[in-house]
Protein backbone atom coordinates (compact mmCIF):
# COMPACT_ATOMS: atom_id res chain seq x y z
CA UNK A 1 0.00 0.00 0.00
CA UNK A 2 1.31 3.50 -0.78
CA UNK A 3 0.52 6.69 1.08
CA UNK A 4 0.18 10.39 0.30
CA UNK A 5 3.23 10.95 2.54
CA UNK A 6 5.52 9.65 -0.17
CA UNK A 7 6.18 6.98 -2.77
CA UNK A 8 7.34 4.41 -0.21
CA UNK A 9 5.30 1.28 0.20
CA UNK A 10 4.10 0.43 3.69
CA UNK A 11 2.69 -2.73 5.12
CA UNK A 12 -0.42 -2.94 7.23
CA UNK A 13 0.00 -5.13 10.31
CA UNK A 14 -2.84 -6.08 12.59
CA UNK A 15 -5.24 -3.70 10.84
CA UNK A 16 -3.47 -0.58 12.13
CA UNK A 17 -2.29 2.18 9.82
CA UNK A 18 -0.09 5.01 11.03
CA UNK A 19 0.16 8.25 9.12
CA UNK A 20 1.85 11.62 9.44
CA UNK A 21 -1.28 13.64 8.62
CA UNK A 22 -4.86 13.35 9.80
CA UNK A 23 -7.09 12.25 6.93
CA UNK A 24 -9.95 14.52 5.90
CA UNK A 25 -12.98 13.07 4.19
CA UNK A 26 -15.43 15.37 2.41
CA UNK A 27 -19.01 14.22 1.87
CA UNK A 28 -21.55 16.28 -0.01
CA UNK A 29 -25.29 16.18 0.30
CA UNK A 30 -28.14 17.89 -1.50
CA UNK A 31 -30.34 17.51 1.58
CA UNK A 32 -32.69 14.96 0.03
CA UNK A 33 -32.23 12.47 2.85
CA UNK A 34 -31.53 12.51 6.56
CA UNK A 35 -28.26 11.29 8.03
CA UNK A 36 -28.27 9.44 11.37
CA UNK A 37 -27.67 11.71 14.40
CA UNK A 38 -24.66 9.62 15.51
CA UNK A 39 -23.02 10.21 12.13
CA UNK A 40 -23.79 13.94 12.18
CA UNK A 41 -22.22 14.35 15.64
CA UNK A 42 -18.93 13.29 14.11
CA UNK A 43 -19.14 15.77 11.24
CA UNK A 44 -18.25 19.40 10.77
CA UNK A 45 -21.09 20.75 8.61
CA UNK A 46 -20.47 23.44 6.04
CA UNK A 47 -23.47 24.99 4.33
CA UNK A 48 -22.69 26.71 1.06
CA UNK A 49 -25.11 29.34 -0.16
CA UNK A 50 -26.27 29.16 -3.77
CA UNK A 51 -24.10 31.24 -6.09
CA UNK A 52 -25.08 34.83 -6.81
CA UNK A 53 -25.83 36.03 -10.33
CA UNK A 54 -22.27 37.33 -10.61
CA UNK A 55 -20.82 34.03 -9.40
CA UNK A 56 -23.03 32.12 -11.85
CA UNK A 57 -21.75 34.31 -14.68
CA UNK A 58 -18.18 33.58 -13.56
CA UNK A 59 -18.95 29.83 -13.46
CA UNK A 60 -20.40 29.97 -16.99
CA UNK A 61 -17.32 31.86 -18.22
CA UNK A 62 -14.90 29.46 -16.51
CA UNK A 63 -16.66 26.31 -17.76
CA UNK A 64 -17.97 27.35 -21.17
CA UNK A 65 -15.93 30.36 -22.23
CA UNK A 66 -16.31 34.09 -22.64
CA UNK A 67 -18.50 33.97 -25.76
CA UNK A 68 -21.13 31.72 -24.16
CA UNK A 69 -21.11 33.81 -20.98
CA UNK A 70 -21.63 37.02 -22.95
CA UNK A 71 -24.71 35.62 -24.73
CA UNK A 72 -26.30 34.03 -21.64
CA UNK A 73 -27.58 37.13 -19.82
CA UNK A 74 -31.33 36.62 -20.20
CA UNK A 75 -31.14 32.89 -19.51
CA UNK A 76 -28.97 33.48 -16.47
CA UNK A 77 -31.40 36.09 -15.11
CA UNK A 78 -34.39 33.79 -15.56
CA UNK A 79 -32.47 31.05 -13.76
CA UNK A 80 -31.75 33.39 -10.82
CA UNK A 81 -35.38 34.56 -10.73
CA UNK A 82 -36.69 31.00 -10.70
CA UNK A 83 -34.36 30.14 -7.81
CA UNK A 84 -35.70 33.14 -5.89
CA UNK A 85 -39.24 31.86 -6.54
CA UNK A 86 -38.33 28.65 -4.70
CA UNK A 87 -37.46 26.35 -7.58
CA UNK A 88 -34.60 24.04 -6.75
CA UNK A 89 -32.33 24.37 -9.76
CA UNK A 90 -28.77 23.10 -9.84
CA UNK A 91 -25.95 25.08 -11.40
CA UNK A 92 -25.29 22.26 -13.86
CA UNK A 93 -28.80 22.80 -15.25
CA UNK A 94 -27.85 26.38 -16.07
CA UNK A 95 -24.61 25.26 -17.71
CA UNK A 96 -26.50 22.71 -19.81
CA UNK A 97 -29.12 25.27 -20.86
CA UNK A 98 -26.48 27.85 -21.82
CA UNK A 99 -24.47 25.30 -23.77
CA UNK A 100 -27.42 23.79 -25.64
CA UNK A 101 -28.91 27.18 -26.45
CA UNK A 102 -25.58 28.48 -27.74
CA UNK A 103 -24.96 25.38 -29.87
CA UNK A 104 -28.52 25.30 -31.22
CA UNK A 105 -28.29 28.92 -32.32
CA UNK A 106 -24.83 28.40 -33.80
CA UNK A 107 -25.80 25.26 -35.73
CA UNK A 108 -29.32 26.15 -36.79
CA UNK A 109 -29.17 29.92 -36.96
CA UNK A 110 -32.37 30.16 -34.91
CA UNK A 111 -33.28 33.06 -32.68
CA UNK A 112 -31.71 33.00 -29.23
CA UNK A 113 -35.00 33.85 -27.52
CA UNK A 114 -36.84 31.00 -29.28
CA UNK A 115 -34.27 28.40 -28.25
CA UNK A 116 -34.02 29.79 -24.70
CA UNK A 117 -37.80 29.63 -24.34
CA UNK A 118 -37.84 25.98 -25.38
CA UNK A 119 -35.16 25.17 -22.80
CA UNK A 120 -36.85 27.12 -20.02
CA UNK A 121 -40.20 25.53 -20.92
CA UNK A 122 -38.60 22.15 -20.28
CA UNK A 123 -37.15 23.35 -16.96
CA UNK A 124 -40.56 24.75 -15.93
CA UNK A 125 -42.28 21.40 -16.46
CA UNK A 126 -39.42 19.49 -14.82
CA UNK A 127 -39.55 21.54 -11.61
CA UNK A 128 -43.24 22.41 -11.29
Amino acid sequence: MTTADGPDRVSVRGGRVRCAAFPVIVLTSNGEREFPPAFLRRCVPLTISPPTRRQLADIVRARLGEEMQETSGALLQEFVDRRKDGHELATDQLLNAVYFRFEAVRRQGGGIEEVAEKLMEHLRTATD
